[in-house]
C-alpha cells in the first residue's frame, strides 16, 4: 500500500499484466506511487505539499516538484535524489547532464519523465504510464490544478522530450495500467493542463501554469459570448471563447462552448459569475461541468452581458461529481 504524500485516498493502481521484469516492477512501482495522488487539488495560491517538500515553500507551481517527488521516493539508481528540481526545465536539464534525454518524437517507456515545450525552455512535466496505439499516456500534478491522467499523440510537436527513469528498452510499452479515465486528445504543441481530454498551445514558462490561466475577460468579450449562445452560434461563440484564451487551440475552445451549449445549468451559472470559464477551461469535459454545478456557489459579480436577455432554455439538473 502506497501513502500518499498528498494524505488522499489512493486511486486505481497497477496490475501485474506483463508479468514479473524487474525494469517492469520498478515501473509499476513508481506508478503506482503516484496514482496514489490522483485526484489530489491544491488549495489557495497554489499551495501543495510537493514545492514545500522540494524547495520548502508550499505556494508554487508544482508540476515537476510532483514528478520529482515521485521519482526521489522510489530509491531509483542514478535518478532519485539526483533528478530533483521545482522546475521543469531544471528536471528536464538533470535529465540531460546525465545522458539520459530521449528527444521528443521517440518511443518512450512507462516510468519516463515527459517533458513539454521546447529545450531548453520546458514548462510542464509529467510520467509516461503507458504507449498504445501512438499515444502516450501520462499522469501529471498540476494539471488543472490536481494530479491527473492525459494522453497525446506520440509525434505532437509539443512534446520537447523525455528523461529515461530506467534503463533504454528495458520497460514494457503496457505494465497493466487502467489508462481508461484519460480521454483521446492533442496537445497542439502543448498541454493545458487538465485531467483528460485534448490540450493546447501554452507559452514556453518554467513554471508549470498552464495556458487557461492566461485568461483576457473583458465585458464586451462576454457580452460577445452570451450574445452566440442565445442565437446559437457555435462559430462566434468558439472566437469569443479564443479571444479570452489566446493560448488555448480551436479544437478545445469549440469543445468549450459546446459544454456551455448543452449545459444550460451550467451556462447559467457562467452567466452569474464569468470566472467560472477559467475552471471550465482547465477541465473541458462532461466531467469538469459535473464538478462546477457540484461545487459551491461561488460570489458572482455582475455579468457584462446581462442586457442580451439570454437565458437558458431548459433545466439539466445536477449530479454529485468529483469535488475538491
Amino acid at each position: 500500500m502506497v501513502t500518499p504524500i498528498s494524505g488522499g485516498n489512493r486511486l486505481g493502481g497497477v496490475t501485474s499484466a506483463q508479468g514479473p521484469r524487474g525494469a517492469d516492477e520498478a515501473a509499476r512501482s513508481l506508478l503506482n506511487r503516484a496514482r496514489a495522488e490522483l485526484g489530489w487539488t491544491e488549495g489557495p495560491n497554489n499551495n501543495n505539499p510537493y514545492t514545500r517538500h522540494v524547495m520548502g515553500d508550499p505556494n508554487q507551481p508544482w508540476c515537476a516538484a510532483f514528478v520529482s517527488t515521485m521519482l526521489q521516493r522510489e530509491n531509483i539508481p542514478g535518478v532519485s535524489g539526483r533528478m530533483f528540481s521545482a522546475s521543469a526545465r531544471g528536471l528536464a536539464t538533470q535529465f540531460q547532464q546525465a545522458g539520459r534525454w530521449v528527444p521528443g518524437g521517440s518511443t518512450p517507456q512507462p516510468g519516463d519523465a515527459i517533458f513539454f515545450g521546447r529545450r531548453p525552455s520546458e514548462h510542464h512535466v509529467g510520467i509516461v504510464q503507458k504507449v498504445e496505439n501512438g499515444r502516450v499516456y501520462t499522469i501529471e500534478g498540476n494539471s488543472g490544478n490536481r494530479v491527473a491522467q492525459r494522453v497525446y499523440n506520440l509525434n505532437d510537436p509539443g512534446i520537447s522530450g523525455y528523461g529515461r527513469v530506467f534503463g533504454e528498452g528495458q520497460v514494457s510499452s503496457d505494465i497493466g495500467v487502467d489508462t481508461s479515465q484519460a480521454a483521446r486528445g492533442t496537445s497542439g504543441n502543448a498541454p493545458s493542463g487538465r485531467a483528460s481530454g485534448a490540450g493546447s498551445y501554452s507559452r514556453p514558462l518554467d513554471n508549470g501554469i498552464d495556458p487557461p490561466s492566461y485568461f483576457s475577460l473583458s465585458d464586451v468579450l462576454f457580452a460577445l459570448l452570451l450574445q452566440a449562445l442565445e442565437r446559437g452560434d457555435p462559430a462566434a461563440a468558439t472566437q469569443a471563447l479564443a479571444q479570452m484564451f489566446p493560448n488555448m487551440s480551436m479544437e478545445d475552445l469549440a469543445t468549450m462552448q459546446q459544454l456551455l451549449q448543452a449545459n444550460p445549468e451550467l451556462a447559467a451559472k457562467v452567466k452569474e459569475n464569468p470566472e467560472l470559464l477559467q475552471q471550465l477551461a482547465s477541465n473541458p469535459t462532461q466531467e469538469g461541468v459535473q464538478q462546477l454545478l457540484s461545487a459551491s456557489s461561488s460570489t458572482a459579480r455582475p455579468a457584462a452581458g446581462a442586457a442580451t436577455g439570454w437565458r437558458p432554455r431548459t433545466s439539466a439538473p445536477s449530479s454529485g461529481g468529483w469535488q475538491p
